[in-house]
């Protein structure tokens, strides 16, 4: 068994303790089927989690990358509709949390495609509605999840999979009682689709 994995281990028992943060590799290690399980033992649902996380891993290649990055296109119009879904899910989410305003800005927002996956990244991380999405189902998670230390440190290690939280969400989503599908997201991603939600229209690229 691989150092991380005895060290994961001996912090879920409380022999140890360290930062949730130590764990952001794990997922990157390649990992056997008896480690997976040695890993999820403490979760409900482990087979469900290990079964996503297989997914995620099996959508992307890390060979000489710092993290998993998909390889896989689509053409166009299956990638928009993948990125149409994952939007109704959000609004959806929107809308049951008392935003309507933000439910509305996403359902009447117009999908375009551009070839140019640098205006789309350029765009992201900005204060635009995308971020105020990624703000609101960031909350909606963290209430969900809850204060267990295992949980929290198990998100640390799906996110440092892909740097993605919305895909940690993905994997995460047996452990926690929501209402929104991040399955619609998983299929924009591994098609390495990218989008940001704007004012009045939605941009979307392949990465």
């Amino acid at each position: 068994m691989k150092t991380l994995v005895h060290d994961w281990v001996d912090f879920c028992t409380d022999t140890k303790s360290f930062d949730k943060s130590y764990f952001s590799g794990l997922f990157l290690l390649d990992l056997s089927d008896d480690e997976l399980r040695a890993i999820f033992q403490y979760f409900n649902s482990a087979e469900s989690l290990i079964t996503r996380l297989k997914n995620v891993k099996a959508s992307g290649n890390q060979t000489g990358r710092p993290f998993l990055q998909p390889d896989k296109t689509i053409p166009k119009e299956q990638l928009i509709e993948f990125v149409r879904l994952d939007l109704q899910e959000k609004a959806s989410l929107c809308q049951e949390l008392d935003d309507e305003e933000l439910a509305q800005l996403i359902r009447q927002a117009r999908v375009e495609f551009t070839e140019d996956s640098k205006a789309v990244i350029d765009n992201s991380g900005q204060d635009n509605p995308s971020e105020w999405v990624f703000e609101l189902i960031g909350d909606y998670i963290d209430e969900a999840r809850g204060t267990d230390l295992k949980i929290q440190a198990l998100e640390e290690a799906c996110y440092g999979l892909a740097t993605n939280y919305y895909l940690a969400w993905y994997i995460m989503a047996p452990l926690f009682q929501t209402s929104i599908d991040f399955e619609n997201y998983f299929n924009v991603w591994r098609h390495k689709g990218i989008f940001v939600i704007q004012e009045g229209r939605v941009l979307v690229s392949s990465n």
